[in-house]
């Protein structure tokens, strides 16, 4: 079963805006959580609990995700630096901003080609 994929609206800019050197890899790496998105050495804990993260070491970039196991999707909470923490922090800030659950499903090849804006309410 392949998930669908959602950027939550702030997340959708930091994608648009990352360089391609970053961008290709962490393409690679969702179209394979969208296909087996439950990583438990991923999982991240305390104020981001339930939800898992990407990890590209060399550039030190990070992808924060939640899974929604009902609508079949993923939902991109952040996408940033590592540095002093940076990205979680900006994670956690947002949960507090925005409620996650009014989701669909999208069809992934056009999602991963061209992420599509998604307010989510």
């Amino acid at each position: 079963m392949t998930y669908g994929l959602v950027f939550e609206e702030a997340a959708l800019k930091e994608w648009e805006q990352l360089d391609g050197s970053v961008k290709a890899p962490l393409k690679k790496a969702l179209a394979k959580r969208l296909k087996s998105p439950h990583v438990p050495s991923d999982a991240l804990r305390g104020a981001l609990a339930g939800y898992y993260r990407i990890k590209l070491r060399k550039q030190g970039y990070r992808l924060i995700y939640r899974v929604d196991d009902k609508v079949i999707v993923i939902i991109v909470l952040a996408v940033g630096k590592r540095e002093n923490d940076a990205v979680y922090i900006e994670a956690a800030a947002r949960l507090t901003r925005v409620n996650l659950r009014a989701t669909e499903e999208l069809d992934v090849k056009r999602a991963l080609k061209k992420p599509v804006k998604r307010r989510v309410e």
